[in-house]
């Protein structure tokens, strides 16, 4: 799984983060936000797609609809 452009200023610069504790976290190279600490990168990935969407935010994926 990708994960999306970052929810919070719309960079598609995110990227897994491998701690050193071996958990993946996906961060944005642009403004340095993270998803929550996962086990796996496809579980990183999926809970920073999934993050819901308030307000007026619009999200910055394609794939949404």
């Amino acid at each position: 799984m990708t994960p999306d452009a970052c929810p919070f200023c719309t960079s598609t610069e995110v990227r897994p983060h491998i701690r050193r504790d071996m958990r993946v976290v996906i961060v944005c190279d642009e403004c340095g936000a993270s998803g929550p600490i996962c086990i796996d990168q496809d579980a990183a990935a999926e809970s920073w797609n999934s993050r819901p969407w308030k307000g007026n935010q619009r999200p910055a994926s394609s794939s949404y609809r």
